[in-house]
């Protein structure tokens, strides 16, 4: 088991806290690599250029990391410490907010571009198979 996993069970804010941040190393590098193999050229996507396997790959990756870090995150504002002070309080849970509001912003973002990747992927493979059938009818 992940150690963002034991995490969860934990009870100790601090350790939430330091899972949640691990977490997001590997979500940061899908950022970043499927950032990199989604974009566009003159607003298309180069299907004979972009390797449907990574893509997947780092797709996968980021969802599951994306569903524990969420987890870690509503775990760890559960366990966390209140202020007395309530200045002090709205300040930590608003820092909170802004953590967690970012990285859903850009998986979001990242998910809709992948949902537009695989619907003109489709598009794309059909348009290929038509076309190769089409030319299988030429030969004959």
């Amino acid at each position: 088991m992940s150690a963002g996993k034991e995490a969860l069970k934990s009870d100790d804010p601090a350790v939430i806290k330091n899972a949640r941040g691990k977490i997001k190393v590997p979500i940061t590098i899908a950022f970043k690599k499927l950032e990199g193999l989604l974009a566009k050229k003159d607003d298309r996507f180069d299907h004979d250029q972009i390797s449907e396997l990574e893509i997947t790959k780092y797709h996968k990756k980021l969802k599951d990391n994306y569903e524990l870090f969420e987890s870690l995150h509503q775990r760890y504002c559960f366990m966390r410490p209140v202020f007395d002070n309530e200045a002090k309080e709205l300040e930590e849970q608003e820092t909170d907010f802004e953590y967690f509001d970012e990285t859903e912003q850009k998986y979001d973002n990242l998910i809709k571009l992948y949902a537009e990747y695989t619907d003109d992927l489709n598009k794309y493979k059909d348009e290929k198979k038509r076309l190769q059938s089409w030319n299988l009818k030429l030969l004959r």
